[in-house]
């Protein structure tokens, strides 16, 4: 799960290190750059806890599986009040642009679908 979680974080870390550039020569306005910077670091945050509850469930004896139910249902929405109020925080700020604040939350996403169209994509070619 280590090595997952290593992964993901690099790959996070080429996106923003390839569209910064980018968004920066689109839209010439630094609160844009800081909106995707900012919600890619929430969306990574976000991430890094959904793997330590997820490791932490894993150790739970089957035997207590409710209980590990409601440990989940409970992190899921303590990470996302979490993240609802740093997003929350980041815009009261007004330094950052809403919508790419918004897009930077999928970092984790774009990292997870990039990975797997990437695999499929060579797999396919050197067939």
């Amino acid at each position: 799960m280590d090595q997952i979680k290593k992964e993901i974080q690099n790959d996070i870390l080429l996106i923003q290190l390839l569209v910064q550039p980018v968004l920066y020569v689109v839209f010439q306005n630094i609160q844009v750059n800081m909106g995707f910077l900012v919600g890619g670091l929430i969306s990574l945050g976000n991430f890094n806890l959904m793997v330590t509850n997820a490791r932490g469930m894993a150790r739970n004896p089957e035997g207590e599986a409710p209980a590990g139910a409601k440990r989940a249902l409970g992190s899921f929405g303590v990470r996302y009040a979490l993240m609802a109020a740093t997003v929350f925080f980041a815009l009261s700020l007004s330094k950052f642009n809403v919508y790419a604040l918004l897009v930077g939350l999928f970092c984790v996403q774009f990292a997870l679908f990039g990975r797997e169209i990437f695999k499929r994509t060579v797999s396919t070619v050197l067939r």
